[in-house]
Formats: C-alpha cells, sequence, structure tokens
C-alpha cells in the first residue's frame, strides 16, 4: 500500500455531488448515521417512529427491480423475501417463473458465483435417486450473456442457514443452491448496485467498531442516485 500501482481518485458510482458521498463519508470515518434528509432521495428514518413503518410498508409495496433490499439477518432477508413476494401476488412459498433469484455458492464448472442474481424463466419439481427434493430450473442471470440451466435444491428457498452438504442432483449431476433474492444481505450484495437502495442496519453483536463500519459503507455505496437507511436513532 506505501507504493501502489494504481489509485481509485474518482467516485464513479454516484454523482460527485451526491449526498450519498457524505453518507458514506459517515459511515467509513464513524459508522453512525444520524436521522435526517442528506438530500434529495437520500434519507435516513428512525425505526421506532410509526410512520417508519408506514414508509417502509410504501416502499416494499413498490418494490421493483431497480431497487436493492439489504439487512444483515438471514432471518430478517428470509422474511424480506416472503413480504415482498406476497406483495407481489405470490403467495406460494415455492419458486415460480418469473421469481427473482440469488445463487448462494460457487459453481465454477457453470460459471455460477456467490450473489449472482437472476430470475427464473423455467422452473420444474423433481427427485434425486435418494429422494431429495430438487427444482430442474433455468435462471436467467443478470448482467451477463448466458443462461443457467441446472438443479436447485428446494430445500434452501426460504431456509434461514445455507445447506452445507450438497446432496447428489438427479442424473448424478452436482446441484446448486439458489433462494429468493427480492432482498440480500450486505454480504451478499458486494459485487452490486442499483439506482435505489433501501437499507435495514443490523449489527452483529460480535462485530467489532471496524466490522460496522466496513459492513455500513457497503451497504450505502451500492445506491447509485437514491438510499433509505432505517435505523435507531444515535
Amino acid at each position: 500500500m506505501e507504493a501502489p500501482a494504481l489509485r481509485l481518485e474518482r467516485i464513479w458510482r454516484q454523482a460527485a455531488d451526491s449526498p450519498i458521498i457524505e453518507v458514506a463519508t459517515l459511515a467509513r470515518q464513524s459508522g453512525v448515521l444520524p436521522v435526517q434528509e442528506f438530500g434529495p432521495g437520500v434519507r435516513k428514518l428512525d425505526r421506532a417512529l410509526p410512520e417508519t413503518g408506514q414508509t417502509v410498508q410504501e416502499l416494499l409495496e413498490n418494490w421493483n427491480p431497480e431497487v436493492l433490499v439489504l439487512c444483515g439477518y438471514n432471518a430478517t432477508r428470509v422474511k424480506l423475501n416472503a413480504a415482498i413476494r406476497q406483495m407481489r401476488d405470490m403467495m406460494s412459498p415455492v419458486p415460480q417463473s418469473g421469481d427473482l433469484v440469488v445463487c448462494l455458492r460457487n459453481n465454477r464448472a457453470k460459471h455460477l458465483y456467490n450473489g449472482m442474481l437472476g430470475r427464473l424463466k423455467r422452473v420444474t419439481p423433481t427427485r434425486g435417486d435418494d429422494g431429495t427434493e430438487w427444482y430442474d430450473v433455468e435462471v436467467e442471470l443478470e448482467g451477463e450473456d448466458y443462461t443457467y440451466s441446472g438443479y436447485a435444491l428446494r430445500e434452501q428457498f426460504g431456509a434461514m442457514t445455507t445447506v452445507r452438504d450438497l446432496p447428489v442432483a438427479p442424473d448424478g449431476e452436482r446441484g446448486d443452491l439458489w433462494d429468493f433474492g427480492y432482498a440480500l444481505t450486505v454480504h451478499k450484495a458486494q459485487g452490486s448496485q442499483a439506482p435505489g437502495v433501501l437499507v435495514f442496519e443490523e449489527r452483529f453483536a460480535k462485530s467489532s467498531e471496524d466490522d460496522w463500519r466496513r459492513w455500513l459503507y457497503t451497504a450505502v455505496t451500492r445506491a447509485e442516485r437514491e438510499l433509505t437507511v432505517v435505523g435507531p436513532r444515535p
């Protein structure tokens, strides 16, 4: 770091005068964001206020693919995914054609990587030789010029934790881990960006101050133009 070959000296994701840069600077330097309007479309809301709940409800009801919904805990992610799908009239916990999904584990043989987003084009229930339930899926990957075809483990959809040991998929193939992708943990969203971002501040009990500042900085800098942070009042 004393003699870098390259230096990034200009911000490209946000406009030079974007209030998101002010929020990102606070996140990086102190890890504390005040409850306020930082500029047009950029704000932090006090999660304890009733009107914040109403605002969040409206944002989730109006969710569209140009909005990233981010949180810290897997349990929150699962609840948010279920809520957004319900609001989009997807009442069944079973994945459907058109669902937004996220990859949860690398499979380099298929050019599939943790955190990749895509939309289900086809989903057909099937079983492995050992009776394990799978989906035979086709996923149109965001930002890629190829489509994923393979097997997605059924029990991973809506699960609070990531399955550790994958059973063998039908036909002796290696299957993959996918889940609904309307809401993501910040960890999964590190390589993503979107015009609008909704962040739920969730700090892990064992995280250090440095860990927290990095988490918050990563979360808010996913936003290109609009940012809403929901968290405690400092």
